[in-house]
């Protein structure tokens, strides 16, 4: 059973991330959360930029959270387009819990990779956007 369906975009600019954990949005009973953070990968030269998110599950039942994060830069959009299937994520949550990423990886699914200095692109990073936040 469907509990929840948004198709919406809520937006936080660059500036406006940080590394503490940000309010994106709240829907029946589960609460996400961002922060950005420039992360030290072992046997890369440069850092990562990665966009970190947290899920906080205050119901008394497990909820599964399908949700795709759009990553906006000067040039073009990461996960803007429904066929991204890569900005996609699914994240079970038990009752009352709250899962996060951070920058030691064990919850792949919890991150999105912002920006590679290692790289040779040179876009710009400007803002998130929430485009699919759905809960079951």
């Amino acid at each position: 059973m469907l509990l929840g369906f948004s198709s919406f975009a809520q937006e936080l600019k660059q500036s406006e991330l940080s590394g503490d954990w940000r309010l994106l949005a709240e829907k029946n009973d589960v609460k996400m959360y961002v922060r950005f953070e420039n992360c030290e990968i072992p046997g890369a030269p440069k850092p990562f930029d990665f966009i970190f998110f947290k899920l906080e599950n205050t119901s008394n039942n497990s909820k599964q959270v399908d949700l795709q994060l759009g990553i906006n830069y000067d040039q073009h959009c990461t996960g803007c387009n429904n066929d991204d299937l890569e900005s996609f994520r699914r994240v079970s949550i038990p009752a009352g819990t709250t899962v996060f990423g951070d920058n030691t990886f064990t919850q792949e699914t919890l991150n999105y990779l912002v920006k590679n200095y290692n790289g040779t692109d040179n876009y710009v990073f400007e803002s998130i956007t929430l485009n699919h936040f759905n809960i079951k």
